[in-house]
Order: C-alpha cells, then structure tokens, then sequence
C-alpha cells in the first residue's frame, strides 16, 4: 500500500503533522505544492522537498491531500484525475474556516472525488457528518485531533526564566497580537513571541511597540529554549479559524500554562482553569484583566500546566501515526 500525501508548503505547521508519516515507511511520500517562496527555513523538515509534478504523483494507491488548494487544483485537471483513477483519496480540513467553502466545493461536484475526510476538531468532524447525513454522501468522516512529538517538548519542574507573555505563530490580524500586545502592556508585561510575517501592513502596527519582541522563524531546535522564557502562552485568536495550534499542545507538554480563547485543540480538550484558562469571546475586551489574573495567580498556573500535561501525553506523535495507519488500511 503507497500512500502520497501532498502538502502546501515544507516546514509550515502542516508539515509537522505530515513529515512524521513519512519516517515510518518507505511506502509513505510527500510532495509539496508550493516550494519556491513559501517554504520556512525551521529546519524541521531536513530531507523531503519533492515539488508536485505529474511524474512524482504516479504508482500510488492513496492520496492525502492537506491542502485545499492543492486538491483543487487537481480535481480540476484530467491528467492527474485519470493518475488517481480507482484510487483512495482522503483530504484533512486544517482549519474551521473553510468547512462552508469546502462543502459547498463537494455539493457542486469539485470535491466528489474524496473518498474519506479527515478532521481535526469536533466542529469540523461533525459539520461533515451533519452535511453528508443530509445530502447522503459516500465520503466516510474521521477524526483525530492533532498530535506533537511531546518527547521533544519535555515537561520539567518548570520555573519561567521571564515573566513575558509568549507568542508563537504567524502574524496575522486574526490572531490578534496587536491586541494580545495593547493588552499586555495595560497589565505591565512585554509580549516575546516567535513566527513569520504573512501579514507585512498589520505587522507594521505593532512593530513599533516598545514591549513586543518578535524572533522571526526559529529553528525547531531552539524552541524549547525560546518558550522557556513564556511565563504563559496566549493564544487569542478569532474563534472558528484554528483547529490547533500546535504552540498550544506544545506549551501542554513543556508545562507553559495556557491563555486562550476557546479554539480548536483548546476548545476540544481544555477546560477552563483545570487545564488552561480560557477568554470567552465577548470578554475579550478585558483581556488585560485576566491577563493580570492568571499572570499573578502562581497556585492556579502550577494546576492548570500539571493537568495540561496529563492530557497532551494522549496526544503523542506514534498515536496519531497509528490512527491514521487504521484508516489508510480500513478503507484501502
């Protein structure tokens, strides 16, 4: 059984849920949909680079796709549909947005060709059942929230070298680190943070502030050492965008307390100050307060990043192999 997944872009967050599979068998590849521009330098990924092209997508019995763009791309073009004729094809939802886009796509025919959808988090995994129960589609639904090597993100008896607030991930409007900065400064903390600018005129209005400091694309090897300086991690995103972060399972296994609005990963597996603390959306114009709250509050912290870790110790890397393992065999 060969199995291609295809992939937007080498070393986004997508690929350290992809590159994984790649490592346990010969009879597992990836091909990248973009990689001339996009691709980060992490250095995650050191070895799988393969460019999408026709002659790379042959011999194979599933494909993966991870990428909308990719997948449409491809339903599009006969050439690569008669490739994949009387295949296997699964496609994964990244992210809550585009669950309406993407099911509207497969009702007018784009996305018919999909054999099984896999999803990431309850929102997605049940707005498909709910679809394909009504207009009784073929397409079997999973779900298996994402994973992190937590081997790689030790859990220690953490202390905070800083008291700075962390950051991790694109600079974005709708993850709100503009916000996640003017709060901060209010409760008398600075923001450090790591990622990469996707959006250059929303950073330009940060990137003057005097208490934010952002370490653009650092190597997968220095990100423990870069976090251990978060005395909580926020992640206040707008809700139903998301369907992780992997910061946010990262911090579970470093033991970094959470601060977060209710989104993907969080949503499905957190609960509010039992294993992280959550911002409800209409309260998010006080931001600054519970800031202020969790950042003081050393007893309620302490609880909240043992409990976190207990739960992201389900959620290792070999676990999400294997399930995605079960479903390449269940339906091959």
């Amino acid at each position: 059984m060969r199995i291609l997944n295809i992939v937007g872009c080498k070393n986004w967050a997508i690929d350290h849920l992809v590159y994984p599979l790649t490592q346990i068998s010969k009879d597992i590849k990836v091909v990248y949909h973009f990689t001339i521009g996009k691709p980060k330098s992490t250095e995650y990924n050191k070895t799988e680079s393969t460019h999408f092209s026709l002659p790379k997508i042959k011999g194979y019995d599933i494909y993966h796709f991870h990428s909308g763009a990719a997948a449409r791309m491809c339903f599009k073009n006969k050439k690569i549909l008669d490739i994949m004729k009387g295949k296997k094809v699964f496609f994964t939802l990244h992210n809550e947005r585009d669950v309406d886009e993407i099911l509207k796509w497969w009702y007018e025919g784009a996305f018919m060709r999909v054999d099984a959808f896999i999803s990431p988090t309850k929102y997605v995994y049940n707005r498909f059942k709910d679809f394909f129960a009504q207009h009784k589609g073929s397409a079997s639904v999973h779900y298996i929230p994402y994973a992190i090597e937590v081997e790689k993100f030790p859990y220690t008896e953490y202390y905070p070298k800083s008291d700075y607030v962390g950051y991790n991930g694109r600079v974005v409007e709708h993850k709100r680190l503009k916000r996640l900065a003017m709060a901060s400064k209010r409760a008398g903390y600075d923001v450090w943070g790591t990622g990469y600018i996707e959006d250059s005129s929303y950073w330009r209005s940060i990137m003057k502030m005097d208490n934010v400091r952002m370490f653009i694309l650092i190597e997968q090897k220095d990100m423990v050492d870069q976090m251990s300086t978060y005395r909580i991690l926020a992640n206040i995103s707008r809700p139903y965008i998301e369907t992780g972060t992997l910061s946010i399972l990262e911090a579970c296994a470093l033991g970094i307390p959470n601060l977060v609005t209710p989104i993907g990963w969080a949503k499905d597996h957190l609960k509010h100050e039992e294993s992280a603390y959550f911002v409800k959306e209409d309260d998010i114009g006080e931001l600054h307060k519970h800031i202020t709250f969790l950042m003081a509050n050393a007893k309620l912290r302490e609880k909240i990043r043992k409990n976190a870790r207990k739960i992201i110790e389900k959620y290792d890397m070999d676990w999400y192999l294997k399930e995605h393992i079960k479903i390449y065999r269940r339906l091959k």
